[in-house]
């Protein structure tokens, strides 16, 4: 992720295709704050113990995501 955005000039960081569009600075910094939040969350669910009743309660997920995510 660094690697991709080292040669990324300042003009390219804060340009935005359409005042509606992020930019290359405000995607990066989502994928940053997500990940961050990601990590936690999966660390904290490693905490605890495993919820017996996970995969019933989240079939349906699997079945839609999979519908809906590209190969």
């Amino acid at each position: 992720f660094v690697a991709l955005l080292d040669n990324v000039s300042d003009d390219q960081w804060i340009w935005k295709p359409a005042p509606d569009r992020w930019s290359v600075a405000e995607t990066a910094r989502h994928i940053v704050i997500a990940e961050d939040y990601l990590f936690g969350q999966a660390m904290g669910a490693m905490r605890n113990p495993a919820d017996p009743e996970w995969e019933t309660k989240t079939a349906s997920k699997t079945a839609l995501l999979e519908r809906v995510l590209p190969d």
